[in-house]
């Protein structure tokens, strides 16, 4: 779900840039996920942040129940209501498994890399270690 999140804000800022040389583009920097609170809609409350994670809720809700955009829009005013509360709801329960990917993505990013990199270190120091003992053994046999 981290990962749609990602792809959802690419999308965004491609759609906003449309036009322009940035428009098109492939990745963004991580910092500008903390830009995503920043940028507020015409009513000065709703941010960028809030709008791209509404259309992961539809879109997911949306995949649920195998449907696309056209199919919704056939449909009667009431109808096509309904369907989108629907989408709403079961989007709402797949985006609610985002808090425990967040988690680990939060643990990841609270290691320290040189903690990292000495644990690797040892690792590899007594991988080598039991090599050279299972080859003694299997020598010795």
């Amino acid at each position: 779900m981290f990962l749609k999140l990602l792809e959802a804000v690419l999308k965004t800022g491609n759609r906003m840039n449309v036009g322009t040389n940035r428009g098109d583009a492939h990745a963004f920097k991580l910092d500008t996920l903390l830009k995503l609170v920043d940028i507020k809609g015409t009513d000065g409350k709703t941010t960028l942040l809030h709008f791209v994670v509404q259309e992961i809720i539809r879109l997911e809700g949306s995949c649920l129940f195998g449907t696309n955009q056209n199919q919704t829009a056939e449909k009667t005013p009431i109808s096509a209501f309904q369907d989108e509360v629907e989408f709403r709801k079961f989007g709402l329960q797949v985006v609610s498994g985002l808090c425990g990917e967040l988690m680990n993505v939060k643990k990841a990013a609270a290691m320290d890399s040189d903690v990292l990199s000495s644990e690797v270190a040892k690792l590899a120091s007594g991988i080598t270690k039991l090599t050279e003992v299972l080859t003694v053994q299997s020598g010795g046999q």
